[in-house]
């Protein structure tokens, strides 16, 4: 993950219904600011920063 860069990460998740939802991470407004402070998206993603939730 620490590699990758928010415009190419994408999030899926699974909804209740049973179809996914899809969303790049660089769309999250708090993501893409923690990576210009210079957070890895690695740690993002352990912190449950990448949950669409």
């Amino acid at each position: 993950m620490d590699a990758l860069k928010p415009e190419e990460t994408w999030i899926l998740e699974k909804q209740p219904d049973g179809f996914p939802t899809i969303a790049r991470a660089s769309d999250d407004e708090i993501v893409r600011a923690m990576v210009e402070e210079g957070l890895p998206l690695g740690g993002l993603w352990y912190s449950d920063y990448l949950d669409r939730k």
